[in-house]
This record gives structure tokens, C-alpha cells and sequence, in this order.
């Protein structure tokens, strides 16, 4: 059986990222108010991020049932980059 790699998963990592850097920046003054709206504008923009993600969902889960060692642990460090993209954006 061939491995199905990890294009769909790392879309979806993609999309993640963007939402956790756009909501580390509302966030970093612990209010959301039109001062925000430039930050929404860009994730609307940016939809073909998360459109990709979305529409390859199935296969990001079947992707995650076959991952293989090194995989697993590209996608620990992807995980990982995700929330430090969120905390820098929160404290920035």
C-alpha cells in the first residue's frame, strides 16, 4: 500500500495557522472591535487557505490514519509552529 503523504494535512495546517496568527493578533488586546476588522479582511483574502484546508478534509484523515515515524513527527513540529505563531502574534 502506498503512503498517502501529507498534502492535505499540511493545507490544513496552513489553515490553522492563519486563523491562530489573525486570532493571536484580535487577541492581544483582549477586545475585538472594528480596530480588528483590517485583520478579518485578511482572512477573507486569504479564504483559498482555508478552502483548500476544508474541501481536503477526508483526506487529511485518512492521511493521518497512514502516517509513517518521520511524518509524525513533522506534523508534532507543525503543531507546535501553529501555537507559537499564535503566541507571538498575541504578544506582539
Amino acid at each position: 500500500m502506498e503512503n498517502k503523504g501529507l498534502k492535505e494535512i499540511t493545507e490544513l495546517f496552513d489553515a490553522l495557522d492563519l486563523i491562530a496568527k489573525t486570532a493571536g493578533k484580535v487577541y492581544k488586546d483582549k477586545k475585538v472591535d472594528m480596530a480588528d476588522l483590517p485583520l478579518l479582511i485578511d482572512v477573507a483574502v486569504n479564504v483559498k487557505v482555508l478552502m483548500d484546508a476544508f474541501a481536503g478534509l477526508d483526506e487529511a484523515v485518512a492521511e493521518a490514519k497512514d502516517l509513517e515515524a518521520a511524518e509524525q513527527l513533522v506534523v508534532v513540529q507543525r503543531l507546535f509552529q501553529v501555537a507559537k505563531n499564535y503566541e507571538e502574534n498575541r504578544k506582539a
